[in-house]
């Protein structure tokens, strides 16, 4: 095992805690090495630790798919698709009263990033009415700013799952 990398891990272990250059170091870890799967063992262990080996159920309903003008290399949905398809309103508040029925602990709203999101808040306020109030609405959109933010916890949106992509719109990760 690389230098350092096997006394992060457990000190990680023993005390739950790395520091900053720690992180910068388990970085570097190469794809498909000995110290990755090292790596993926250990954080797999902490989380089972942490969560009491408890999970959750996400549900995500996919509103639209669509071409995305980004074209990331990595992604189905800059460079394989060219279709574009929408479920209607009611399909999307469908599929999610099902999820909300089953026990979602939470029901994610996608969207390709340009997606209008006038229509998006639409779409949310008629499934947040049509789930439980108990159940957490999370968005999954495009990049959006402040007054898009105030508009989602307004709609009833308690988080938002959003990614900062390494090279997004440039290359393959």
């Amino acid at each position: 095992m690389s230098e350092g990398i096997g006394e992060i891990l457990e000190r990680s272990l023993a005390c739950g805690e790395v520091s900053r250059s720690d992180c910068l170091r388990l970085l570097q870890v190469e794809d498909y090495s000995k110290e990755m799967y090292d790596l993926l063992y250990t954080a797999n262990k902490l989380t089972k630790n942490l969560f009491n080996n408890i999970g959750e159920v996400h549900a995500q309903v996919g509103i639209d798919y669509a071409p995305c003008p980004k074209k990331c290399s990595f992604c189905v949905f800059g460079n394989v698709t060219t279709e574009h398809l929408e479920l209607s309103l009611e399909e999307v508040v469908l599929r999610a009263k099902e999820f909300d029925q089953a026990g979602a602990d939470a029901i994610y709203l996608m969207t390709t990033a340009d997606y209008d999101f006038a229509k998006y808040i639409k779409i949310s306020e008629a499934v947040k009415k049509a789930i439980s109030p108990k159940t957490p609405l999370v968005a999954n959109i495009g990049d959006f700013g402040k007054n898009e933010a105030q508009e989602l916890s307004k709609t009833g949106f308690t988080a938002a799952y959003h990614v900062v992509r390494l090279r997004e719109g440039r290359t393959a990760i």
